[in-house]
């Protein structure tokens, strides 16, 4: 998109492998968007064998209109650095040198490409005072493949193995579809001064990271009324959260 990868399916020579059957849904980050003129997307197709090219589908640009509307935003730029370190999940370290990459969309495009590993992504963000009047949900989207999230220092949420040194054999199989909704305790939040999410990921397998949204933090209020919208949407996947919240 304008430059600018936004993801990929299969592989190329010399190691290829065919994904003829998959149906092709890329995030398209905010900041590739040109909202006053021209956008330009190129594809880039191998093919091996009988037909070839973009030959069936919807081909556009959507918008998911039954998608969660989050009450607060979080930054589309966070920092990311591969590797596995504790002292990343911290509020004073220093992650200054860690590569800028946009969230969500999968690190394999964002200079991170054929890297299954541990990886650490850290952002900081405002919250107003109004809204920790409420009971908040800290929203991360879907995550390849499993992952804790930390809010200033604190663990909040884990999707994948309570224990985390199994991380190197990846989850149990469908972590990577899970959305992600951890709760935030009440008072871990600074009202109008910078708080800092640090999310651990390990990626098994193909592509790695926070690849798709919602990315931001909702009412607990507002969660459950769209969760009630979603019956019969995605109804394979495990969601423990409702057993939680209703």
């Amino acid at each position: 998109m304008n430059g600018n990868p936004v993801g990929a399916s299969g592989g190329f020579p010399p190691n290829d492998f065919t994904a003829y059957d998959a149906d092709r849904k890329y995030l398209l980050p905010v900041p590739y968007l040109n909202f006053t003129g021209d956008n330009v997307i190129a594809v880039r197709v191998y093919d091996s064998m009988r037909e070839g090219g973009i030959v069936r589908g919807k081909v556009g640009v959507y918008e998911d209109a039954k998608a969660l509307r989050l009450d607060q935003a979080l930054p589309d730029t966070w920092k990311l650095a591969t590797g596995d370190d504790g002292a990343w999940k911290d509020v004073s370290f220093d992650d200054s040198r860690w590569k800028t990459v946009h969230v969500p969309a999968p690190w394999e495009t964002q200079g991170f490409r054929d890297y299954d590993g541990f990886g650490w992504y850290r952002v900081k963000f405002q919250v107003p005072a109004a809204l920790l009047n409420h009971k908040l949900i800290m929203m991360l989207g879907k995550i390849d493949d499993v992952d804790e999230a930390y809010v200033n220092g604190e663990r909040i949420g884990r999707t994948g193995p309570a224990d985390s040194s199994r991380w190197p054999f990846h989850g149990s199989g469908g972590e990577w579809v899970e959305l992600r909704a951890y709760t935030v305790p009440a008072g871990l939040l600074h009202p109008n001064q910078d708080n800092v999410l640090a999310v651990r990921v390990y990626d098994g397998l193909l592509q790695g990271g926070i690849y798709d949204g919602p990315v931001g933090i909702v009412t607990r209020e507002h969660y459950l009324q769209w969760k009630s919208t979603q019956k019969g949407r995605d109804r394979w996947l495990r969601d423990v959260f409702d057993l939680i919240f209703q």
